[in-house]
């Protein structure tokens, strides 16, 4: 009861994020993608005041209206973008936004703190964790994407006849350059568990700024993105 009530909908967030988020680069390019997903933000920011694990002030709200105001002003006049992809993204922000909450809810530290009304199982069910916590949401995150695969990608059609697959040695090359990527999506997941561990949603999503950042000078440096 307390896994379907607490920590399966962790999973299913962040089953939804991964996979709306991959969907989007199909429509938009990495850079534009990086941009409408700083809306993660604004969604963390009004969750964390309905969960009242953030009191709201003057101080939070202009940093957030800050970040909002120059995503519209990245977005505006990109010769490259596409009104599909950016809903899609901008879904998988609130997707984002609602996991890290709903996380936060499951671990949060300090029963002192705003939102302690929402009692945390991380001390009653030893999910103290990153690792724990990880190996409890990979079950239902990996159904989730696997449902959203079979209905959108189709797989079982698809993959036989990709050009990915022609022979052993493309298979082995793809394989590994999916693994470099799991292997740094699962440390980059243990490292956010950890730091909400320590901190909260709000403080993982602002210092994600500096990755969206990063981001978007190598999607212009490498994919040749063009922002003004």
């Amino acid at each position: 009861d307390v896994y379907w009530k607490s920590l399966a909908p962790v999973g299913i967030t962040m089953g939804l994020d991964i996979a709306l988020s991959n969907l989007s680069l199909v429509f938009i390019t990495v850079s534009a993608y990086t941009v409408a997903k700083t809306s993660t933000i604004v969604f963390t920011l009004l969750l964390a005041f309905m969960f009242r694990f953030e009191r709201p002030t003057w101080f939070l709200g202009t940093i957030v209206a800050m970040v909002t105001v120059g995503q519209i002003m990245s977005v505006e006049g990109d010769s490259q973008f596409n009104l599909t992809g950016f809903v899609i993204v901008i879904i998988a922000a609130l997707m984002s936004a609602l996991r890290w909450t709903l996380a936060q809810r499951v671990m949060h530290r300090d029963p002192n703190a705003p939102g302690d009304h929402a009692t945390g199982i991380k001390s009653s069910h030893l999910v103290d964790h990153p690792v724990v916590f990880v190996y409890l949401l990979m079950p239902v995150m990996c159904v989730t994407v696997f449902i959203f695969s079979c209905v959108k990608e189709k797989w079982w059609n698809t993959l036989p006849h990709s050009k990915w697959m022609e022979s052993p040695i493309e298979v082995i090359v793809e394989l590994f350059i999916f693994s470099i990527g799991a292997l740094a999506a699962f440390c980059l997941t243990l490292a956010e568990f950890e730091l909400l561990n320590e901190t909260s949603a709000l403080t993982i999503m602002m210092i994600g700024v500096v990755k969206d950042i990063l981001a978007i000078a190598l999607g212009v440096i490498l994919f040749g993105d063009k922002f003004g």
